[in-house]
């Protein structure tokens, strides 16, 4: 603890908050490109079911 007799609960407590709304951020983040890659593969699907009735014909 370098010489230190207390625990450093402060900069801990300040690093978990920090942590904290870096997670809550990137979670957000995280659910906003998921709902994104769900339209994008549905727009393949699409585009791929297009296709091969048009080779169908």
């Amino acid at each position: 603890m370098n010489g230190k007799t207390a625990l450093p609960v402060k900069a801990w407590k300040a690093e978990y908050a920090k942590l904290t709304a870096e997670r809550e951020t990137l979670n957000r983040r995280y659910l906003a490109l998921k709902g994104e890659v769900k339209e994008a593969e549905q727009i393949r699907r699409r585009v791929y079911n297009i296709l091969r009735q048009e080779q169908r014909e």
